[in-house]
């Protein structure tokens, strides 16, 4: 098979550091390096790691969502690191390059022990579709599939998610947060994206020009505005007194991106869920809030919200029946 079309990852162990670059800016609960691939402290973040070690150990397959840019692909590595395959191969396929069912089937045995990710799952022909669903009913060789979506996850202009696979997918389903409402994740993210040694950090008006960006590439469109800026002519630089990146510098390359900034209420459509911007709230906290923002969007439907949540119903039922008063129906 050609190499440009599959990418196996490097056999992995259980315990893995994080570059020394990372270790800064990224943590999980400050103690596990495992999501070294992931990085943020954002309390969306966090939520997001619950997730991931919920998910983690199962074997079923799951559905990772969110808009392009927001590092599907490193949450699925994650789950991979996480799970009882983390010493098998992890291997990543665009649907589109899958063409045939014996390229799938190739794939599937090569994945054997380890994880198959597939991007852009929906974009798979109606029989690939069909084929993986058969693949997924075998029991023998033992491989876990994750795959990735846009929001939109039931349809495509380029390809439609088949019902069958979509509901075998949203067992257990996870939702990557756009980078504009991850607060100082996307400062340190910059801090780490930027590799030119002569610049000490941003001005207070380039880090508030970060964080109110609309960022529609999200982390990736990040990482190129601050390569942009890393490659800056050595004349615009002081190498005896390293500047801040100041927000006039800043502006052209956000400006080049061809989009506005967020206003206020655009900015901020997590704070119901996780207080305000400077509050800290345990994950117990945060996990209540958002177990109750599914059941709200999910009309009440526990085996609706459990699914989109990630969570089995049952799970969500002894959760909800927890923060009863005494004696009061689950």
């Amino acid at each position: 098979m050609k190499k440009e079309i599959v990418e196996r990852g490097e056999r992995s162990s259980p315990a893995l550091s994080m570059p020394p670059e990372v270790a800064g800016v990224s943590a999980f609960r400050g103690e596990d390096n495992d999501f070294g691939i992931l990085m943020g402290l954002s309390l969306v973040m966090q939520a997001l790691y619950v997730q991931i070690e919920q998910a983690a150990p199962h074997t079923a397959p799951v559905l990772i969502t969110g808009e392009a840019g927001t590092g599907k692909k490193r949450c699925a590595q994650a789950l991979h690191r996480r799970g009882p395959r983390a010493r098998g191969s992890f291997i990543t396929i665009h649907a589109t390059t899958l063409v045939a069912l014996p390229m799938l089937e190739e794939i599937w045995m090569q994945a054997a022990g380890g994880t198959l990710f597939i991007a852009d799952i929906p974009a798979l022909s109606t029989p690939l579709q069909d084929y993986l669903l058969t693949l997924l009913g075998n029991i023998s060789p033992d491989v876990r599939l994750i795959g990735s979506a846009p929001y939109d996850a039931a349809s495509r202009s380029n390809g439609f998610f088949r019902g069958a696979l979509h509901k075998r997918l949203q067992g257990l389903s996870l939702t990557m947060p756009p980078l504009r409402v991850r607060g100082d994740d996307i400062i340190d993210l910059a801090s780490l994206f930027l590799r030119h040694r002569s610049f000490s950090g941003f001005t207070a008006e380039a880090e508030s020009l970060l964080k109110s960006h609309a960022w529609p590439g999200n982390v990736s469109q990040l990482r190129h505005v601050m390569e942009c800026l890393s490659v800056q002519p050595a004349e615009t630089i002081n190498d005896n007194d390293p500047p801040p990146i100041t927000a006039s510098l800043l502006a052209p390359f956000l400006s080049s991106q061809n989009n506005n900034p967020l206003p206020p209420a655009a900015r901020t459509p997590t704070l119901d869920l996780y207080g305000e911007p400077d509050e800290i709230r345990t994950l117990a906290e945060v996990e209540r809030k958002a177990i109750e923002r599914a059941l709200h969007l999910c009309g009440g439907n526990i085996p609706r919200a459990a699914a989109r949540l990630g969570l089995s119903p049952s799970t969500l039922y002894r959760k909800k029946a927890a923060w009863e008063p005494s004696g009061g129906n689950p």
